[in-house]
């Protein structure tokens, strides 16, 4: 968050065994990442995530949040048009592939609805030692369906995984985009995904 630290340094080994580590909802800026820093090893159980699903850009924002209204937001991937747009412009995707720290956009609405699908925050993690993921480091964009909305789906965000040992378990990593809803809204693009093995 601006004015505090920006990752939390776990000078140790660091067990999550259920629930989520996660943060607030951002809305035009990127005030709110998921930023972590372990020394040692990193496990996280069956029952546990670290989440930034659905805290990326709210809808209508982000760097490229649809070219039409009713359109999916795009990161990663292009977001899909809607359905009746004559309007065949590309969309723009954002973000390093390599190196990605950037939220997903929020898709766009047809009529301004109150309602927003956010996309997909940031999850950031420097493990020093080894990753053991038997549950997930999520940072899907928002699917909730609420009736007559009209929003274009939202955009996954990003997870940026740096491992100084090795990546074991039974566990998922996504960033996925989310669906459009109602009178043909078009789908969020996918986000990025990177992991990085920084050994000797």
């Amino acid at each position: 968050k601006p004015g505090g630290f920006q990752t939390l340094r776990i000078l140790g080994d660091c067990r999550i065994e259920g629930g989520a580590v996660t943060h607030p909802a951002n809305a035009d800026a990127e005030d709110w990442w998921l930023s972590l820093y372990v020394a040692g090893d990193l496990y996280v159980g069956e029952k546990a995530c670290l989440s930034a699903s659905g805290k990326g850009y709210a809808s209508g924002k982000g760097p490229s949040p649809g070219v039409t209204p009713g359109s999916g937001a795009n990161h990663g991937g292009q977001g899909a048009p809607q359905a009746q747009s004559s309007d065949t412009r590309p969309a723009r995707t954002y973000d390093s592939i390599v190196n990605p720290i950037q939220s997903g956009s929020g898709g766009t609405t047809l009529e301004g609805s109150p309602h927003s699908y956010n996309g997909g925050g940031v999850v950031a993690l420097v493990v020093d030692g080894r990753v053991i993921l038997n549950g997930r480091i999520v940072a899907d964009a928002d699917g909730r369906d609420i009736d007559n909305s009209n929003i274009g789906g939202a955009a996954g965000g990003t997870v940026n995984l740096k491992i100084g040992q090795s990546l074991n378990g039974e566990g998922w990593i996504t960033a996925d985009g989310g669906r459009g809803f109602h009178q043909g809204a078009g789908g969020g693009g996918g986000g990025r995904i990177s992991i990085v093995y920084q050994g000797s």
